[in-house]
């Protein structure tokens, strides 16, 4: 019995957890999150100036 509850509660888990994933990838916040992301590493690459 309680094979089959924590069974139970490892596949909501899974459930939960790649909801929330896919909340988050589709959200604005995501978003903004990859072009700031995207921004840093563009100024952290040595620029062919000096």
């Amino acid at each position: 019995m309680l094979f089959f509850w924590g069974v139970g509660l490892l596949i909501l888990y899974a459930v939960i957890e790649t909801a929330v994933r896919r909340g988050v990838d589709s959200s604005r916040l995501h978003e903004t999150i990859q072009r700031l992301e995207a921004r840093i590493e563009e100024m952290q690459k040595p620029s062919d100036h000096e």
